[in-house]
């Protein structure tokens, strides 16, 4: 443990603290450790912001809480690290590490209500009652249109590839929907798109 005296001497703030003990009335030094009281009121090492074997002790030892208690969040995490240890950012650093740990986040259940179930869609009666819409892009520039509109009857798979661009608005479209399908096969009763 070495290593942890050595860092205090890199420290912004614990090289203020072993400079001038008196103003720092909350830590104390016990055999080259800087010590203060956690909120329950027990003596914990204070541990500066240092590597050990090119790692952040930090984060080693957030990590091994976080094994120990079973990866159960940053609450249950922080709340073993303060058991023992202290640094000024302690909370910050074990929220953001728990916030990249790929077993929490692969494992951690959803606060979302339920999704509703699947429905298929209806079964259609004629062509071009549903269709689809879709765009493709971008392309190569081509008489000054670089993206395509793609309009699909749902029933019969009658595909209609209209050439746009990629800043069009969403007026622009209706026009050209109205333009080129409304005016060969009326409105549809429903769109369905992405």
């Amino acid at each position: 443990m070495s290593y942890i005296p050595i860092g205090y001497k890199h420290d912004p703030l614990f090289i203020k603290v072993l400079n001038d003990p008196t103003n720092y009335a909350n830590y104390w030094l016990f055999k080259g450790l800087l010590y203060t009281c956690n909120r329950v009121g027990q003596d914990v090492i204070c541990l500066p912001n240092t590597l050990y074997h090119k790692r952040k002790i930090h984060e080693i030892i957030i990590d091994d809480a976080h094994r120990i208690v079973g990866h159960f969040g940053a609450d249950k995490t922080l709340s073993y690290i303060w058991r023992w240890f202290w640094w000024p950012s302690i909370a910050r650093d074990t929220v953001a590490f728990i916030d990249t740990c790929g077993n929490c986040q692969t494992n951690k259940t959803s606060n979302q209500r339920p999704q509703g179930l699947l429905h298929s869609l209806p079964i259609l009666t004629r062509p071009w009652e549903s269709i689809g819409i879709n765009f493709m892009g971008p392309l190569p520039l081509s008489q000054g249109f670089d993206y395509i509109m793609i309009v699909i009857c749902r029933m019969s798979s009658m595909v209609h590839l209209l050439a746009t661009h990629t800043t069009v608005k969403a007026t622009e479209v209706a026009e050209l929907y109205f333009r080129e399908i409304v005016r060969l096969h009326g409105l549809p009763e429903s769109i369905v798109s992405d």
